[in-house]
């Protein structure tokens, strides 16, 4: 049987694309498709090494207000302290640069004072980070009465319990600040039975020396806040 030249071209120009297109297919199928970054892939870059203080880690702190802070044994003010220096991760990059704010309380521990962190605030935007540090316990105490030099007291910053009985033994005596706070009620009980306090006992807290704050969790700045 006679098959022309140009039938044999055609079938030989199908059977050559038919082969083609077989290679074709099973390059694009093979070719990986890549997912969406899930939300906890998100969250495990935020939290890198680079962005984590681990927990037992010094932060040295500052309080600019005064050397002196004065508070009952059951008194619990606020307070806000600043870095001292910057804080780094373990590989060397600052998380918490030197200067940042950190929020918390002065509050009684084991017959003494505790500081306790709550939040610090970073960068320039300010944004507020939980953090959980807390100083050692200062058991430093003084009883303040009449025979007190009121310099030790004057430019102290004291809680309101600690100043309105100050005032009641000096009289009108320029303290450094006042601090509000939960133990202002002991103060109001003893007035209240209308007898006039003529000594107080303080915990005495120098700040720049006593409330350096060790991180009891690992700190972790996330980039997604």
């Amino acid at each position: 049987m006679f098959i022309s030249n140009s039938w044999q071209a055609k079938v030989a120009a199908l059977m050559a694309l038919g082969m083609t297109s077989a290679t074709i297919v099973p390059a694009i199928a093979a070719t990986p498709v890549a997912a969406p970054q899930s939300n906890s892939s998100k969250l495990l870059i935020a939290q890198s090494p680079q962005s984590i203080v681990p927990v037992g880690t010094v932060i040295p702190v500052r309080y600019k207000k005064s050397d002196r802070v004065l508070v009952t044994p059951k008194e619990s003010v606020r307070l806000t302290l600043t870095t001292a220096t910057s804080v780094r991760s373990e590989r060397g990059n600052v998380v918490i640069p030197a200067g940042s704010q950190i929020n918390g309380r002065l509050r009684p521990a084991d017959g003494g004072s505790q500081f306790v962190a709550e939040s610090v605030v970073i960068g320039s935007q300010k944004r507020k980070y939980p953090i959980e540090a807390t100083s050692a316990v200062v058991r430093r105490k003084q009883t303040i009465d009449r025979k007190t030099n009121p310099d030790f007291v004057r430019g102290a910053v004291v809680g309101a319990a600690v100043g309105a009985v100050a005032s009641e033994i000096f009289g009108d005596i320029d303290l450094g600040a006042i601090l509000g706070g939960a133990g202002a009620g002991v103060l109001g009980e003893t007035l209240l039975r209308g007898r006039k306090r003529k000594e107080v006992e303080v915990v005495v807290v120098n700040p720049n020396r006593d409330l350096d704050l060790t991180l009891d969790e690992d700190f972790v700045l996330s980039r997604n806040r």
